[in-house]
């Protein structure tokens, strides 16, 4: 059984996208909610870039309140509804990749039912290392 990130529960991350979306815009537009399952303090960034007059700063505002993502324009798409074959020959060490995304918060969940609308999921596989 997967268990959830100790820190930063599922209800974190809920909490979050729901803050979020009632801007209707990406959070560094909107909200601005400072995303603290981040582990990049960007006040020393922002410092040291400002005192060179580095001329790209506005990309901290990324790394603080999120990247925008999703598509530049319509698109369908499709929930894959199951993963590739490898992942089922190899699950132990999706297993794993999954508990080590868990924890170190590249994924959150596991839900028992999709948290919000139009959630896309991607089908898993596994590569054999040489």
């Amino acid at each position: 059984k997967f268990e959830e990130n100790p820190r930063f529960s599922k209800s974190y991350f809920l909490n979050l996208y729901n803050s979020v979306k009632m801007y209707n815009v990406n959070n560094y537009k909107g909200a601005r909610i400072p995303l603290l399952h981040n582990n990049i303090i960007v006040a020393p960034f922002r410092d040291y870039l400002t005192r060179f007059n580095y001329p790209h700063t506005h990309i901290l505002q990324y790394v603080e309140f999120g990247f925008p993502l999703g598509l530049w324009s319509d698109a369908f798409l499709v929930p894959s509804t199951s993963n590739h074959s490898s992942s089922y020959s190899y699950f132990s060490f999706v297993d794993k990749f999954v508990e080590s995304e868990l924890f170190n918060l590249g994924m959150t969940g596991p839900f028992d039912e999709p948290p919000w609308e139009n959630l896309m999921i991607s089908p898993m596989m596994t590569s054999h290392k040489k």
